[in-house]
């Protein structure tokens, strides 16, 4: 791992993190964690954080011949406050720039409270119809 990708596991790893499972890469985002001011004064670096976090999903998944990685979305305790537009659009760009549906195998969604499937029919419209397809809420 470069020393780049060092620096910002430790100091974003509260927001996100990848982990290997049943021979894919998965990114995991806690939305919880997300303050917007915190997110908007370190935007930069953590979008690039996420990108590394994709492209690490991404090799993990490769070195078992698969090609896509999976995100699940925790918002266990999450609110309306912990929601960032900005951010979840640079993170959908980023993926979609990245490959979008073509490396996106699923998305799961944990703990969606009415306020945040709310905030998910707002948001939807930035999603590409392929890739929400591949959105699942998980209770």
């Amino acid at each position: 791992m470069s020393d780049i990708f060092l620096h910002l596991y430790e100091k974003y790893k509260f927001i996100c993190e990848v982990k290997e499972y049943k021979s894919t890469g998965h990114l995991c985002l806690y939305i919880q964690n997300i303050n917007p001011k915190f997110i908007k004064k370190n935007l930069k670096e953590i979008l690039e954080f996420i990108f590394l976090l994709i492209k690490k999903a991404l090799e993990i998944s490769n070195k078992y011949g698969k090609k896509l990685f999976c995100s699940h979305v925790y918002l266990e305790n999450a609110s309306n406050k912990n929601f960032n537009l900005i951010l979840f659009k640079k993170i959908n760009n980023a993926i979609n720039k990245m490959g979008g549906d073509d490396i996106l195998e699923t998305c799961y969604i944990y703990n969606s409270s009415s306020i945040m499937q709310n905030i998910y029919n707002i948001i939807k419209i930035f999603i590409p119809p392929d890739t929400r397809k591949k959105i699942l809420f998980v209770k």
